[in-house]
């Protein structure tokens, strides 16, 4: 493993455009990802929704490119090429034989550099993220864990909804996009990630040839939504079961806590060998789905609990949800459990990285985010260091409980509903 991520190089060019490639000699393939350090974080209030919208026409036609002959270009060739929109960064990637490099190169160059904006193109994507919106408010699933971080990341930018509203949808102008596009993908803002059977140098001079982003631009002020109040949000929709997310704030990703919170997630939600599957599931029986996730931003974060229960069982399952989180809390972690979980969450990390897409995402992630590069040993070595002290001292700091937040997506009548009057603008509303 350490020889193998010693190939880890990197290069700034003159404009300010970073560039970092991981070579692994022994595979046939190449990641390649555009990374932009904008997301729905640096979304105006008006303009909520922008940076995902923006996704989404970098595939509707270039000036070399109709919009099938983008979706084609990769995929007869047996690689894929896609984008995701988070809260605070936009990524274009795509995985190709190692063969095909200069065409994933010129395919994502073509996009970022030549995309048209057509004007009815516009307007019938505006249709389409209309209907994912729509989308995401018919799975409980999604709803309740957008709606949840928002509430959690609010006031913060975070806060806004990634896919917008369909006031702010409706209303974008090919004159908006421009403008987002010319204050945000500038040459300093961007990073250019690499990982599989490649030559640095070789991206480098492929790189500088081909991306002509623009100077950087003064960056907009982050505007505030309105802080959410109250610990509790109730939304109403025709389904079967009840839907929850119940956590609360943590540090964020460039905080050296985050290996302890790792290990403390890992423990409470990851797996059918984690607390909180073999207590409400297992013993009590009370939900089919379990687990907890953690988004950490470079700021700040959260960590929450999903479920998905009978109504009559829901407020059960959040006081079970609720008592995990105090045992954290109030007890250490015995060196034989600690010690398990660092396995499982050594061995996680290790086989995930079997991928170069998910190699390519860690190496960006980590020069974004921190500004170097760990290798595996190195992150081993972090978790191995983790003391039960550490963890409970995590515990203590983020399960606060005039911090934590509850969001419940219920077919039970006679709520009022978040939909209207509490919150005007909950994820993909």
């Amino acid at each position: 493993m350490r020889n193998m991520e010693s190939l880890v190089r990197k290069t700034v060019l003159p404009n300010g455009l970073t560039v970092v490639t991981e070579r692994m000699p022994f595979v046939r393939s190449v990641s390649l990802g555009i990374w932009i350090q904008a997301g729905s974080r640096t979304d105006r209030m008006e303009t909520m929704g922008m940076a995902h919208f923006i996704e989404h026409m970098m595939f509707k036609g270039t000036e070399h490119r109709s919009v099938f002959e983008i979706a084609d270009s990769l995929e007869s060739l047996g690689g894929s090429l896609n984008a995701f929109t988070s809260r605070d960064m936009t990524c274009y990637y795509a995985s190709v034989l190692d063969e095909h490099l200069e065409v994933a190169v010129d395919v994502l160059s073509d996009i970022l550099n030549h995309s048209l904006f057509a004007p009815e193109e516009i307007e019938r994507e505006k249709l389409v993220v209309l209907e994912e919106i729509r989308s995401a408010l018919d799975v409980p699933e999604e709803l309740v864990q957008d709606v949840f971080g928002d509430t959690l990341l609010s006031p913060d930018p975070a806060g806004k909804p990634i896919l917008g509203i369909p006031e702010t949808i409706s209303a974008f102008t090919r004159d908006d996009l421009t403008s987002y596009i010319a204050s945000h993908y500038t040459a300093p803002n961007m990073l250019i990630a690499a990982t599989g059977n490649v030559e640095h140098d070789r991206i480098v001079d492929i790189v500088s040839s081909q991306y002509t982003f623009g100077d950087a631009k003064e960056k907009q002020e982050l505007q505030y939504i309105e802080s959410i109040s109250g610990k509790r949000i109730d939304i109403i929709r025709d389904i079967q079961q009840a839907h929850v997310c119940s956590g609360g704030p943590t540090f964020g990703y460039t905080d050296e806590r985050r290996v302890p919170l790792w290990l403390l997630n890992t423990l409470l939600g990851s797996g059918m060998s984690s607390r909180l599957f073999q207590n409400i599931r297992e013993k009590h029986g009370l939900t089919y789905s379990i687990y907890s996730f953690t988004e950490l931003l470079s700021d700040r974060g959260f960590i929450t609990t999903y479920a998905a229960t009978e109504v009559g069982r829901l407020e059960r399952t959040i006081d079970l949800i609720h008592d995990e989180y105090r045992k954290l809390v109030e007890s250490p972690l015995d060196d034989a459990t600690l010690n398990r979980v660092k396995s499982q969450l050594k061995g996680s990390l290790v086989l995930s990285l079997e991928s170069t897409s998910n190699r390519m995402s860690r190496l960006a992630k980590q020069e974004i985010l921190l500004g170097e590069y760990f290798t595996m040993d190195d992150t081993i070595a972090q978790i191995e260091r983790v003391t039960p002290d550490q963890v409970q001292e995590v515990a203590q700091t983020i399960f606060d409980d005039s911090q934590m937040r509850t969001v419940v997506v219920t077919p039970q009548k006679g709520r009022k509903s978040v939909r209207g009057k509490k919150r005007s603008n909950p994820s993909g509303a």
